[in-house]
């Protein structure tokens, strides 16, 4: 009778378990679902996995200067992401993962004609034993998209810069699909999603940014 209740008590742990895992993995869909980003940006059906990885993003100037991400959706003047972001993450070594950089707003919102604007993509990035735990190891990852900086056109308002992570069970060299980084207008993220079907979304952030007039770089668009 003991034993019984024991294998009871762990099955009923396991239900639990499970429950507890699909109620994250449908908070992080809904909550990309209240911000429009699905069905915007990312199909119904995209492979979402069941425990959202929270990313610690700093931006970064060309003088070097970091602003950390404070919260998702936050606005930054352009000048503070001119250089490639730093992005730390925690994940189990078990995968490898993918981090794609996508402006859903190109030219405008009023008239996304040119969207996706795709930024930058760094696969097969491993995680590593730290002191601090499982760490990303960006370092290692394989950019096959360098990163470039955004560039608002003039009256165009906010534009949404969204960082996208995914796991990723292939290799880099694997991952189909990704134009070349003078191919970067009309990005079609969801395609590109359904294209890499292994592929399962684990942490989503964004960053606002509008045209600076004071600013000078060369534009997009």
């Amino acid at each position: 009778q003991g034993s019984f209740v024991r294998r009871l008590a762990a099955g009923a742990m396991r239900v639990l378990f499970c429950s507890l895992l699909l109620a994250a993995a449908n908070e992080f869909k809904e909550n990309l679902q209240a911000q429009g980003f699905i069905p915007f940006l990312l199909a119904a059906d995209t492979p979402i996995y069941d425990d959202e990885v929270l990313m610690q993003v700093h931006l970064a100037s060309e003088a070097g200067e970091k602003t950390k991400l404070a919260k998702a959706g936050m606005t930054v003047e352009v000048k503070q992401a001119t250089a490639e972001p730093e992005v730390s993450f925690r994940a189990v070594p078990t995968h490898k993962y993918v981090l794609v950089m996508v402006d859903p707003d190109a030219p405008s919102k009023r008239n996304p004609n040119l969207r996706d604007w795709l930024h930058w993509v760094v696969a097969d990035i491993p995680i590593e034993h730290t002191d601090k735990g499982y760490q990303a190891r960006m370092d290692q990852g394989s950019t096959l998209v360098p990163y470039v900086q955004p560039t608002p056109p003039p009256l165009t308002g906010l534009h949404r810069y969204c960082l996208l992570l995914f796991r990723q069970p292939k290799a880099a060299e694997q991952v189909t699909g990704v134009p070349g980084k003078k191919e970067r207008a009309k990005f079609d993220t969801k395609a590109w999603v359904a294209q890499n079907k292994d592929l399962q979304l684990v942490g989503f952030t964004h960053f606002q940014a509008m045209h600076d007039h004071d600013f000078k770089a060369h534009q997009e668009l």
